[in-house]
């Protein structure tokens, strides 16, 4: 199965000239992939994620709660979207203890149902499912393993790496995840897995998500570790961050129904449409710590 032709040509509009390194896929020996009709199966731990949450709404999971932390930017109630998409920027944050996670990600959400796509510096343990362990996903790609793993990453104040992700719905099938570009489906989440998220969403959220079990002293990095509001060279950002409405039309995202999320010592900046390369753009993250009091930039 294939995403739809017509949906697939104004995704492929969408993308702009890329000034960036944007991250190579260099996965097999043979440089063949599998084979036809094949798919390949995740072997080892990986830096891309999937998954789907049981939970009361993106409302409830933006409030720090059980070691969550969020920063970024996030869309205003009332809101209905069809897809997001978005250049991450990539990075290694520090991990400070065995437990601990820092993922960067889009996320979509109504009710329930809770969506998304990005890098993670390690496996989620909180409730969900990660990449092929999600049930239900069904993988169309044989080229590209699903949850591949970043062989570069950025480094402050030098080369910055960073990969398109974008997830949107095709009515009656599903929601596809797709990299690179918009030729490159991943594969897709079945209707039949969704209850409010069969026809719409309701909730975006673009940004870091880090993990810190209660009894850790130090919570982990995100993004680049630092936080220096509108310097993208030092700053974990997304770029040409975008919607698909309900014409199935991509449009830049508007600040007059998103804004900006801080969570504790992890904050975000710079939300605005800058210009006809990067387009709407923003920045995140932070070095951490236990609380407010000992948040460094």
């Amino acid at each position: 199965m294939r995403p739809d032709s017509k949906i697939l040509a104004t995704l492929g509009h969408n993308i702009s000239k890329r000034k960036n390194h944007l991250v190579g896929f260099n996965f097999w020996k043979s440089k063949k992939g599998c084979p036809k009709g094949t798919v390949p199966i995740q072997r080892t731990q990986m830096m891309n994620n999937q998954r789907k949450y049981s939970r009361d709404g993106l409302s409830h999971l933006l409030k720090w709660n059980h070691g969550l932390d969020f920063a970024g930017i996030y869309s205003k109630p009332g809101q209905t979207f069809y897809g997001a998409s978005g250049l991450i920027n990539i990075y290694n944050p520090k991990l400070h203890g065995p437990n601990q996670y820092s993922s960067v990600a889009i996320f979509l959400a109504s009710g329930k149902d809770l969506i998304e796509a990005g890098w993670t510096s390690d496996y989620y343990l909180s409730t969900g499912c990660y990449n092929a362990l999600c049930p239900g996903f069904v993988v169309v790609n044989n080229e590209i393993p699903f949850g591949f793993v970043f062989n570069d990453t950025s480094v402050i104040e030098r080369k910055q790496y960073e990969e398109y992700f974008s997830i949107y719905l095709e009515p009656g099938v599903g929601w596809w995840l797709h990299v690179r570009d918009a030729s490159v489906a991943i594969g897709y989440w079945p209707i039949s897995w969704f209850g409010t998220m069969q026809h719409s969403t309701t909730h975006l959220f673009f940004g870091g998500e880090v993990y810190t079990p209660l009894s850790d002293d130090e919570s982990p990095q995100m993004g680049s570790g630092k936080f220096v509001d509108g310097q993208y060279d030092k700053t974990c950002y997304m770029r040409q961050v975008s919607i698909l409405n309900k014409d199935y039309q991509i449009v830049d995202v508007d600040n007059s129904y998103m804004a900006g999320y801080d969570s504790r010592c992890y904050y975000s900046g710079d939300n605005s449409f800058k210009n006809d390369v990067d387009r709407y753009s923003f920045v995140f993250g932070g070095r951490g710590g236990k609380d407010e009091s000992t948040c460094v930039y």
